[in-house]
C-alpha cells in the first residue's frame, strides 16, 4: 500500500510539473500516425429543365482512414529521419434515386499497403509543446472491389469486379505540436498537404437482364484501368515515444 501510495504521489505531482522534452542525438522515436481519418454522408439533387428529362437525387457516403507505424531516429537534437509502414482503408457508396426509385447503386472498397520514409525537424526541445514540421514520402500497392447496378430504358445490369495492379505513392508536408505527456512519451497533432498518385485496372463481371424478370439474358467481362492525381488536406494523430540510446 504504502509502493502505491508512492505512485500515485508521483503521477499526481507529474500533472503539475513543467514537462521538459531532452531530445539528443542517438535517441529513438517509435510512435504510430493515425492520418486522413474521415466520414462524410451527403446529398445532392440534379434538376433539369429539359421537357424530356427528369431530375434525380444522388445519395453519398464515403469513409476512410490510414495509420502509419514507425520508427525514427535522431540524427541531431531536433532533426529526426525514419521509415514507417503504411495502410489504409477507403469506402464509397453511391446511391441514385428518381421519384423514390433508385436507378444506379455503387460500392467501392480499397485496402492498401506501402512503406515510407520521413524527416522532421523540431524547432524546440526545452518546451512541453513542440512545434514541429514534417515531410515524408511513400509507395505500395493493395486491391479494390466493387458492385453494384444500374437500369436502363431497356434493361438491367449488375456488375461485380476485383482490380489488379494497384499502385499509390503519396508525398505530404506537415506543421504540428508534440505535446509531451512525460518524458519518453508525447501526442502529435498536425495538419498539412498530401499528393497522391493511385492506378488500378478493374476487371467487372457484367450480367444483363434485357427484359426485366430476373433472368440474365447477357453476361460480359470489361476491364477499366485507371489513373487518378489528388490534392488534398491532411489532418494526423499520433503518438510518440523518445527512448534514449
Amino acid at each position: 500500500m504504502p509502493r502505491l501510495l508512492s505512485i500515485l504521489t508521483l503521477l499526481t505531482l507529474s500533472a503539475y510539473t513543467p514537462l521538459l522534452a531532452q531530445f539528443s542525438k542517438g535517441m529513438r522515436m517509435p510512435g504510430m500516425t493515425i492520418g486522413n481519418v474521415f466520414f462524410n454522408s451527403g446529398t445532392t439533387e440534379y434538376a433539369s429543365t429539359s421537357p424530356n428529362t427528369s431530375g434525380y437525387t444522388s445519395n453519398i457516403n464515403k469513409g476512410g482512414f490510414t495509420f502509419s507505424p514507425g520508427i525514427g531516429w535522431f540524427v541531431t537534437d531536433e532533426l529526426v529521419v525514419g521509415a514507417q509502414l503504411i495502410a489504409g482503408y477507403t469506402y464509397d457508396k453511391n446511391i441514385d434515386d428518381q421519384n423514390n426509385v433508385t436507378f444506379r447503386k455503387n460500392i467501392y472498397r480499397s485496402f492498401n499497403g506501402g512503406i515510407g520514409a520521413f524527416a522532421r525537424k523540431y524547432f524546440s526541445t526545452t518546451k512541453s509543446l513542440i512545434p514541429f514540421a514534417q515531410a515524408s514520402l511513400a509507395g505500395g500497392t493493395g486491391s479494390s472491389k466493387s458492385e453494384g447496378f444500374v437500369y436502363a430504358t431497356s434493361y438491367k445490369e449488375t456488375y461485380a469486379g476485383k482490380s489488379s495492379g494497384d499502385f499509390f505513392a503519396n508525398a505530404g508536408v506537415q506543421l504540428g505540436v508534440t505535446k509531451m505527456l512525460n518524458e519518453h512519451a508525447g501526442i502529435d497533432i498536425s495538419a498539412g498537404y498530401l499528393f497522391s498518385h493511385t492506378k488500378n485496372t478493374f476487371s467487372n463481371n457484367t450480367a444483363r437482364d434485357i427484359d426485366f424478370n430476373g433472368s440474365i439474358d447477357e453476361t460480359g467481362v470489361e476491364e477499366i484501368t485507371t489513373k487518378k492525381n489528388n490534392h488534398g488536406f491532411m489532418l494526423s494523430v499520433g503518438l510518440q515515444l523518445f527512448l534514449k540510446r
